[in-house]
This record gives C-alpha cells, structure tokens and sequence, in this order.
C-alpha cells in the first residue's frame, strides 16, 4: 500500500466537524453522520455545566437505528485539537456501546468553545454488516397483501417482507403453487393480540410492546414462526432491564433458551464504557 492508499485509508476512519458560532439558546451541535465499519457515527457538542466557555464532546454510534441487538468496541483517538483544557493533550481511550446500554461516550471535557475544528479517529473491532438489519414496512413499495387469520381476527402483512426473515412463513406463503395466490390464511395454536404484537414488534409499528408479562409468549412465538429478530429483540430487553439483577436475567434466558443472551452478556463484560 502506498502512502496515499494508506492516507485514504485512515481519512475514512477520521470524523472531521466544524463548530459554528453559539447561537441563543445553544443546547447542541451535531456532525454529520460518518460511517466507519458498517457502523454511524455522530460528534455532539454541548455546553460544559461547570463554566459557561467550555464544551463537552460526545461520541454517538447510532446503530439501533438499523439494528436491534448489536455491540462495538471502538478505540477513539482526539486528533484534534492536541490540546484541551484538562491538560491531558493528545488522548486514545477504548470505549464500548451495545444496543442496550450505551450509545454515547463524552470523549472530550472541558472543551474550549472557541477552537472551532475537531477530529476523532475511530477504529472498531466488530463489523457492523454482520447485525440483522430492522425489518422496515413501507405502505407503498410493500403493501400488505395477505391477512393472517385468528379466530374472527385478520392481521394483514406482507408476503415477501416477512418470508425474508423467516423460514416458516416462506413455507406458508410460497411453498405450494396455490398459497401464493391466496389472500387470507388460517394460523393456529396463536391469540390474536399476541400474533399482532409480535408482527408489530417485527416491524417496529406503533403499539408494540415488549415487558415481563408477555416476553414468554413472545419467545414462544417465535420460536413457533421462525423469527430470530424477536429473539434478539427479547435479548436486547432483558440485557437493557435495570429492575432486574444479573442473576435474575440469567435465570430469565435459562428459563426462555437464550443462548444468544449468554453470548452478548460474555463478550462485552467488562467493556462496557464509563463516562
């Protein structure tokens, strides 16, 4: 690699933001968006609550916004400005976000308001591709063209979107020649309020709702209908739960069978961030 490929290749992982002048009320400024390993990325500037002229710097990883259950180990370099207020010049820390826990990291206190540029360096472990994507619905390029039937209940949805992430309903829409033309289709062994909460917490519709009364039942459906992102979505509200102590949530994924729980809990133990 020559120095400019490998000049290139660090720029991509640099977040540059220019701070304009405080307006009235000044709450917040934020960059634009920089993806960095599949992963975005905004700074935030925000006013210092111990004097008026300085700044704290934020560092948001916005991944929930296309994933349910993820992590990333992120090592932040400030480049610029070398230095700050604190005194402590040039700095490289190791910070973690999760899905659950946290999504922003104050990397710079004490910042002084009148620099105008930053830039961080960012270098991750994970990947951020490798996380199962939200399901999104859009009513006009996906419209809802099968009614799942419960009892005297139909809950409308679409074929394709929801056969992508699922085995059991590919079968059920598209495994015999004559249920691809079918507008209506029988479920059984499901309540109709479960069976609509489930595909509204599959898509992210309004009404969801995910708590310690219904997370078995959604377990179990899911588990019935082949749908992984309700067990990360079950597995992102356990780990995310502050009413429950770490032994409790074990004794919850045993209870459920979430592997996937033992697996996140394990791999970020002890990487989780500190402000």
């Amino acid at each position: 690699m020559d120095d400019r490929q490998a000049n290139k290749s660090r720029d991509s992982n640099i977040i540059k933001m220019t701070i304009p002048d405080r307006p009235g009320g000044f709450d917040g400024f934020y960059s634009a968006v920089h993806r960095i390993n599949g992963f975005p990325w905004r700074l935030r500037v925000c006013p210092s609550s111990h004097r008026n002229d300085r700044s704290n710097v934020a560092l948001l990883c916005d991944k929930s916004n296309e994933s349910t259950l993820w992590t990333c180990a992120a090592t932040v370099s400030v480049l610029s400005p070398l230095f700050l207020f604190s005194g402590s010049g040039y700095t490289k820390k190791a910070y973690s976000f999760a899905s659950w826990t946290t999504h922003e990291c104050i990397i710079m206190s004490g910042f002084d308001s009148s620099r105008k540029n930053i830039e961080v360096e960012i270098d991750t472990k994970e990947n951020g591709e490798c996380f199962r994507p939200h399901l999104s619905l859009d009513p006009i390029l996906d419209p809802r063209d099968v009614a799942l039937v419960v009892g005297a209940v139909k809950i409308y949805v679409n074929k394709m979107a929801l056969a992508a992430h699922s085995e059991y309903f590919k079968t059920l829409f598209f495994g015999l020649p004559t249920s691809t033309h079918e507008s209506e289709i029988e479920i059984k062994d499901a309540e109709p309020n479960d069976l609509d909460n489930l595909i509204r917490l599959t898509y992210d519709l309004d009404g969801q709702s995910m708590n310690m009364d219904n997370v078995d039942r959604m377990v179990q459906l899911a588990g019935m209908f082949d749908l992984k992102i309700i067990e990360e979505k079950v597995v992102n509200f356990v780990l995310g739960c502050e009413d429950l102590s770490i032994h409790q949530k074990f004794v919850i994924s045993e209870r459920l069978g979430l592997q996937k729980f033992k697996d996140e809990y394990f791999s970020t133990t002890g990487r989780v961030s500190s402000n």
